[in-house]
């Protein structure tokens, strides 16, 4: 009787643990959404100067600034966005290194009663005087996660 009562607990414990896994593997993409799309980048755009625009046919537009100008580091950055994509449920803006990993840089941002969405950063220190970075709005919908990525430059004068 103790083995049969063995092997029905192995079974149950066996069968829990597939369940699981295929909860897992189905739902894992509610825990770390993917991009369903992103947008082309826009080279001849220098955030340094102003905004920049980038659109995505069947969802929209966005518009990012980061300001001051000339975007500094290890300072307090302003970031806004202005967007016509409809059902936006979250806006962030994702700002890593090109030429050098410098670790997560996420801002969220939030929606202002004028519609733009708005929040404050910090860019690191880096050794190297020329930084190259890319700033990505990433913005979710009910469809998922868009993105619009920017490059950028910082210089730092040591």
């Amino acid at each position: 009787m103790t083995l049969n009562k063995n092997m029905l607990w192995g079974g149950v414990i066996a069968l829990l643990i597939a369940v699981a896994a295929v909860a897992f593997v189905k739902g894992r993409h509610l825990l770390e959404p993917q991009l369903i799309a992103t947008a082309e980048l826009i080279e001849e755009c220098d955030l340094n100067l102003g905004s920049c625009s980038s659109s995505l046919a069947d969802f929209g537009a966005v518009s990012l600034t980061i300001a001051p100008h000339p975007i500094p580091v290890i300072k307090p950055l302003s970031i806004s966005v202005q967007s016509d994509i409809p059902g936006i449920e979250s806006l962030m803006v994702d700002i890593s290194g090109l030429n050098m990993n410098m670790g997560l840089n996420r801002f969220p941002l939030l929606r202002q009663s004028d519609g733009s969405y708005r929040g404050d950063g910090m860019l690191p220190v880096c050794t190297r005087n020329l930084m190259r970075w890319q700033a990505k709005v990433i913005v979710q919908t009910d469809a998922g996660l868009v993105a619009f990525p920017f490059n950028f430059e910082t210089l730092t004068n040591r």
